[in-house]
Formats: C-alpha cells, sequence, structure tokens
C-alpha cells in the first residue's frame, strides 16, 4: 500500500470563483464532477467542495489521499488505532474510507476508478 497522490481539502463557496485562480497557480486545468449535492473540482493538488448554503459538511476532512490498495489502507488505518468514520464506500469516482487518526486529524482514502487514475498520480511542477 501506498499514497499516490494527497490533495488539500477545501470547502468553498463557488468553484466558478475559485477555480480560475487556482488553473492559474498551479498551471493546470480543473476537473470537475458531482458528489452527491456537492460539485467538486480538483486542480492541481487542491480539491475544492462547493456545498450548498447553509449545510455543514459531516466531518471536518483535511485531505485526501489517493491510495493503490484501499484493504491494505483499511488494515493500515485499524492497526493504527484509526476510527473508521465511514467506508469502505463506493463513490463516483472510486472507493472510500473516511478516518479519523488518534490524534484527530480527519482524512479521506480513496482508491480511484481505474479510467481517474492518470488524476490521482502525483503531480508535476510546470516547467517556466
Amino acid at each position: 500500500m501506498r499514497i499516490m497522490r494527497t490533495f488539500a481539502r477545501f470547502v468553498i463557496d463557488s468553484l466558478d470563483n475559485s477555480l480560475p485562480i487556482f488553473e492559474r497557480l498551479t498551471g493546470t486545468r480543473a476537473v470537475r464532477f458531482p458528489y452527491r449535492e456537492w460539485e467538486v473540482g480538483v486542480v492541481g493538488d487542491f480539491l475544492l467542495v462547493q456545498i450548498p448554503p447553509g449545510t455543514e459538511p459531516a466531518w471536518l476532512v483535511r485531505a485526501l489521499c489517493a491510495v493503490d490498495d484501499l484493504d491494505e489502507t483499511l488494515r493500515a488505518l485499524t492497526e493504527g488505532e484509526a476510527e473508521i468514520l465511514s467506508g469502505p464506500n463506493d463513490v463516483p469516482i472510486g472507493r472510500n474510507i473516511l478516518a479519523r487518526h488518534p490524534d484527530g486529524l480527519v482524512i479521506e482514502y480513496l482508491l480511484p476508478n481505474a479510467d481517474l487514475t492518470q488524476l490521482f498520480l502525483p503531480s508535476r511542477v510546470p516547467e517556466r
């Protein structure tokens, strides 16, 4: 098991307002998709989540880690005394687990669908 890539996860008011500056800063184009009642944008190493006004996220998830083996990740989390908050679950872009680490940090672990694996491989710094 290895973490292939880690994304900083932020809840934002508007993808339309947020994505352009992140695209400029990272030199990459955003990928957008719906997830439940949320709209999600992935750009560079950022995962931006737009939720309906007045809605609070179920957990304060700080990061998303794309992994190459969800079963091994679950085993490592359990052995490390993490609390499994949700999952493994089928989600539109793969399978995931939400876990609270012993220090209180909540992280989403995602095994991406095969057709999205390229998106979740380590990013490359754009050449100047």
